[in-house]
């Protein structure tokens, strides 16, 4: 069984984890969001994250974890419309490869590892404990952490 744990959005990650332990973890692959004035210059890339994921699957059986985010009220119009779009891009991916998606609340993975009320900092140092291994030395790796994190809560589900 595999475990796909997703932090979207450009900053984002999403990981892999197997039952043996094996984790691999990749920023969001981004890609060039047309030419001119636009206020969001990057969108992910769906081709690269599909080939990505399929090539780490492989027949395994493969279920899903992704944050339900939703925009903030401060945030511009082309932020929330950025975000909505990478949650959409996922979906669209996870769906055209057969892969079942649950979408989980920060509250709960967060409050499962302790993490309600701490910074994203944090959420790198817990994933470094539990994943040793993993590409998280930079602060910028926080979303990478999450998705590990996100990851590991959905292999404990029932």
């Amino acid at each position: 069984m595999r475990y796909i744990g997703i932090d979207p959005g450009l900053t984002g990650a999403f990981a892999i984890l197997a039952d043996d332990g094996l984790v691999n973890v990749w920023d969001m692959p981004i890609m060039p969001n047309g030419k001119g004035k636009a206020k969001i210059k990057n969108q992910v890339n769906p081709a690269s994250l599909a080939g990505t994921i399929r090539a780490c699957v492989g027949h395994d059986e493969v279920i899903a974890y992704m944050e339900m985010v939703s925009s903030m009220p401060k945030d511009a119009q082309s932020i929330a419309f950025s975000l909505g779009d990478s949650v959409g891009v996922m979906r669209g991916v996870l769906a055209t490869l057969g892969i079942p998606l649950h979408l989980v609340r920060a509250k709960e993975w967060k409050r499962h590892f302790k993490l309600l009320q701490c910074g994203k900092d944090y959420s790198r140092t817990v994933a470094q404990q539990l994943f040793p291994s993993a590409p998280l030395e930079l602060k910028k790796h926080h979303g990478r952490a999450e998705a590990l994190l996100i990851a590991k809560y959905g292999s404990m589900q029932p």
